[in-house]
C-alpha cells in the first residue's frame, strides 16, 4: 500500500484574550472555569514593582485567594514546594501565572505536585540507559490554570514541564497535557511592565524557537502557517525593543 502524502494537524483549545485592559477578562476566563479559590502566582519583581497583582485582586474580588509570589528564574523545586503547599492551604481550585516563563513553569508543576502528591523525582521522566525516555502518566484530575503574561515566551502552552532539583543541579521533565491553561492573557500594561531587556532576552529565546520549528522535516501546512507569522512578527518587532524600549517596541 502507497504511503499517505496527508498529514495530522493537532490544536489544542485555548482562549486569548490582548489589548488594553484584557486583564478585565480574566474575572469571565475564572467564571468559566467555576472557580471560587484564586490563586495568583507570580515573582517577587511582578509583586512589589507592579500594579498587576492589585489588579487581578480587583477583578477577582471575592474569588482572590492569595498571592504565591515565590516564583524564581528557572523554577527550581524548593519554591515550587512552596507554592504547592500555598495552594493546599488556600484551598486553591485555579492558579493564574502572572509573569514570563518561569511563573508559567512554576504555577503548572504547583498543580501536578498538588494532585499527584509525593516527590518531583517520582513523576519525572526517566531516562533508562541505552531506551528511549519514559514519562510516568499522571492521571489525576488537575485543577485549571490561566495564563497572565509579562513577557513573549514559549512555555505558555507546551504539556511539558521542567523545574530544577537541588539534589543534582539537573531538571526534572514533568508531562501533563490537562496542564495547559484554559486561557491567555496579552495585557497591554503587563506586557509593557517587564523590563526591556527581559523582554528581548525572552523574545529572541522564541525567535530561536520559531527559526528551528521552521528547519523541522515533520512541519505540516497549518503548523508551518503559523510559524511564518510568528517568524514575521518577531524579525519585525525585535529590533525596535531596543529603538522603542518606553513600549516594549
Amino acid at each position: 500500500m502507497p504511503r499517505s502524502t496527508g498529514f495530522r494537524s493537532v490544536g489544542f483549545p485555548i482562549r486569548i484574550h490582548a489589548g488594553a485592559n484584557a486583564l478585565a477578562m480574566l474575572a469571565e476566563e475564572v467564571d468559566r472555569q467555576r472557580a471560587k479559590r484564586v490563586l495568583v502566582v507570580c515573582g517577587r519583581s511582578v509583586a512589589e514593582k507592579t500594579d498587576l497583582v492589585q489588579r487581578a485582586k480587583e477583578v477577582l474580588g471575592e474569588r482572590f485567594a492569595g498571592v504565591f509570589d515565590g516564583v524564581l528564574a528557572g523554577s527550581p523545586l524548593p519554591s515550587v514546594e512552596k507554592g504547592t503547599a500555598m495552594a493546599a492551604d488556600t484551598g486553591a481550585d485555579l492558579l493564574v501565572a502572572l509573569g514570563g516563563g518561569s511563573a508559567v513553569v512554576t504555577t503548572r508543576a504547583i498543580i501536578i505536585l498538588l494532585a499527584e502528591g509525593g516527590r518531583a523525582q517520582d513523576h519525572a521522566t526517566k531516562y533508562p540507559p541505552g531506551q528511549p525516555p519514559v514519562s510516568p502518566r499522571l492521571m489525576q484530575p488537575k485543577i485549571p490554570n490561566i495564563t497572565v503574561a509579562t513577557t513573549p515566551t514559549t512555555a505558555t502552552s507546551r504539556a511539558g514541564t521542567a523545574v530544577i532539583d537541588p539534589e543534582t543541579g539537573h531538571r526534572l521533565e514533568l508531562f501533563d497535557p490537562k496542564t495547559r491553561p484554559a486561557a491567555v492573557i496579552w495585557d497591554e500594561a503587563a506586557l509593557l511592565s517587564a523590563p526591556p531587556q527581559l523582554c528581548l532576552s525572552a523574545a529572541s529565546s522564541c525567535y530561536s524557537g520559531v527559526v528551528g520549528g521552521l528547519q523541522s522535516e515533520s512541519s505540516d501546512p497549518l503548523t508551518e502557517g503559523d510559524l511564518l507569522q510568528a517568524h514575521r512578527l518577531l524579525a519585525a518587532n525585535l529590533p525596535l525593543v531596543n529603538m522603542k524600549p518606553e513600549n516594549g517596541g
